[in-house]
């Protein structure tokens, strides 16, 4: 037995099925993302007149305080780091554009335009427990992915069904005859696949798989000695 099935063999018994090594580095990633990193201040704390609500900057949005009729406000959050302050008839009393690393500086402010208006903001951290963000985080970047997937399935599905074409197929027996010693079966892989890669990197990579192993079974049945792993 060559050292290469024993290494095939004691990683298969040591090692679990590969959904369940997908779910451990899940898990051991969020326990390191919730040692090394921490919650930012992506969020502003705004007070007025004994009320408190904490928003996202990260979503731009409108949002209304009214005490009674004639005493009410709107805070406009637009994203990243700028919150304005308007009145019942959209005159602009205040605006913030928060530096994320002065957490709680604003870089301006128009507050003086009305010295009597009882509002405050600074930035703060998201109030959501910092686990429970992670999981967010993941969500949303798992799903977020979904598109970016689908162009990578449509590239490598459309290229395996272009490789196993007459023509490609016609080409790669054409060249393979020549793949006698390693170091011309090794130069033809290469120069193939990075010649159709030009053209297309999926089609590349599916072409480059078929035409070693094609180089692999024409070495077995000729018996060629090829360093097969090299191909």
């Amino acid at each position: 037995m060559s050292f290469a099935d024993k290494f095939v063999k004691t990683a298969q018994r040591i090692l679990p099925s590969p959904f369940t090594i997908a779910v451990l580095l899940t898990g051991f990633t969020i326990v390191l993302a919730l040692l090394f990193t921490e919650s930012k201040y992506n969020h502003v704390l705004i007070e007025y007149k004994g009320q408190k609500k904490t928003v996202s900057l990260q979503k731009t949005q409108k949002l209304k305080y009214a005490i009674n009729d004639e005493d009410s406000i709107s805070i406009k959050i637009e994203a990243p780091n700028i919150v304005r302050v308007e009145d019942a008839y959209g005159i602009q009393l205040a605006a913030w554009k928060y530096d994320k690393k002065n957490k709680d500086l604003p870089l301006y402010n128009n507050f003086n335009i009305e010295p009597g208006l009882s509002l405050k903001t600074s930035l703060t951290q998201n109030p959501e427990p910092y686990l429970f963000q992670m999981f967010g985080f993941w969500e949303g970047g798992f799903f977020n992915f979904l598109g970016f997937a689908m162009q990578m399935m449509l590239i490598l599905v459309l290229g395996h069904v272009l490789a196993l074409t007459r023509p490609a197929n016609r080409a790669i027996q054409a060249l393979v005859k020549h793949c006698d010693t390693t170091p011309k079966a090794a130069f033809l892989v290469t120069f193939v696949s990075i010649f159709v890669a030009l053209l297309n990197w999926g089609l590349a990579l599916v072409l480059g798989a078929i035409f070693a192993r094609k180089v692999g079974e024409y070495a077995a049945r000729n018996q060629i000695s090829l360093n097969y792993p090299l191909i």
